[in-house]
């Protein structure tokens, strides 16, 4: 940089990065308003000020995502207990689904019922989906919630337009990223 630029600072200046697992966290910037050399007592000083202050940060940042850990497992027991309580079939297929939106923050979604007959999934609630929405059956394979089924595990979808597996029906056209889940239980699909 342009030495002017730094003017604002001093004549003179320590800059000492503050470093944790390859990521920087920030630097100390100490300065001088009269041009000076430090004394390598100085710098060595300031140097062990920044492992202290670095050791801090990574506790600070460790201590607030154990709450934010904790906080997500009260939530989760609080969820399971609402759903384990429940035992009308239908609302606990809603209450999954409201509370899995509010789990992940998302803003939409569906859920299906496998129908072993048909191997199809219906459509048995839906949560802000638009107004074009119109439940149609899915078949095993087609689409994210089909394809979940196929290969019997969650898939994580950051482009849903541009999947190659997706569904073509124009009631999913809003759909960006999803999330879909298959209920298994042992060889059981839900």
């Amino acid at each position: 940089q342009n030495k002017t630029e730094l003017n604002w600072l001093g004549k003179s200046i320590i800059a000492i990065p503050l470093r944790a697992k390859k990521q920087n966290l920030g630097w100390i910037i100490l300065a001088d308003s009269e041009a000076r050399n430090y004394r390598t007592q100085e710098i060595a000083v300031c140097r062990q000020a920044a492992t202290q202050i670095t050791l801090s940060i990574i506790k600070i940042l460790s201590l607030e995502e154990a709450e934010e850990i904790s906080r997500e497992l009260r939530n989760l027991r609080a969820i399971v207990a609402e759903i384990s309580s429940e035992l009308n079939l239908t609302q606990l297929q809603g209450k999954i689904l409201d509370r899995a939106l509010r789990l992940i923050r998302g803003e939409g979604g569906i859920y299906y019922v496998f129908n072993e007959e048909l191997q199809e999934l219906v459509c048995t609630h839906a949560i802000n989906m638009g107004e074009s929405f119109s439940p149609q059956p899915v078949k095993v394979g087609q689409g994210a919630s089909g394809k979940a089924i196929q290969l019997k595990r969650t898939l994580f979808i950051k482009n849903y337009s541009r999947w190659k597996y997706r569904h073509l029906d124009s009631c999913f056209s809003n759909i960006y990223s999803t999330i879909a889940t298959p209920l298994i239980v042992g060889e059981h699909i839900l």
